[in-house]
């Protein structure tokens, strides 16, 4: 035995993270293309033996529903919701931060509609990073011009006012 799985999604896909839950399944996130240039989030959950998950999202697949976006990291909740950072935007990006049910709906508890952007101050933002530490939501990446970036999140994908400037801080290179 080989030990892969392929997993066939949209025209072009490619995964970029991975978390494995508390039962042994395995979430992948990254991104596909769909009709024409659309790109979306795309996360499948997989069996421990590797099959496909059909009971998540639609057929083990989650998407989002942009049309120009890629996912760069996963992290799992204690409660298995799962958190998925990338950005969204063609000419100009902003950091997004979804997260999902553990059945691989989009969570309407998190900013009413399981989607929060974020805004760096740059046309070229970029989460790269996602971590959960007491319930807080830690999303890291790179604001351009104005270095690296770090947002903590509350739990319902509010800004946390008590870290940073209202929520972020960031760093300039050379400063």
């Amino acid at each position: 035995a080989v030990g892969r799985v392929f997993t066939a999604k949209g025209s072009t896909a490619q995964g970029r993270a991975v978390a494995v839950t508390g039962d042994g399944k395995i979430v992948t996130g990254g991104w596909m293309q769909g009709a024409g240039f659309a790109m979306d989030f795309l996360m499948s959950r997989h069996l421990s033996n590797g099959q496909l998950d059909e009971a998540f999202g639609e057929a083990g697949h989650a998407t989002a529903g942009y049309g120009a976006a890629t996912g760069n990291a996963v992290a799992l909740q204690a409660d298995g919701k799962i958190l998925f950072a990338g950005y969204n935007g063609l000419l100009e990006y902003k950091p997004v931060v979804l997260r999902y049910t553990t059945d691989g709906q989009l969570d309407s508890a998190f900013d009413e509609d399981g989607k929060v952007q974020l805004d760096w101050g740059s046309d070229a933002d970029q989460a790269k990073a996602i971590a959960v530490r007491d319930g807080k939501i830690l999303v890291a990446g790179s604001a351009k011009e104005n270095g690296f970036a770090v947002s903590r999140l509350n739990a319902d994908g509010s800004l946390d006012s008590s870290f940073g400037t209202d929520g972020t801080f960031s760093l300039a290179v050379g400063e």
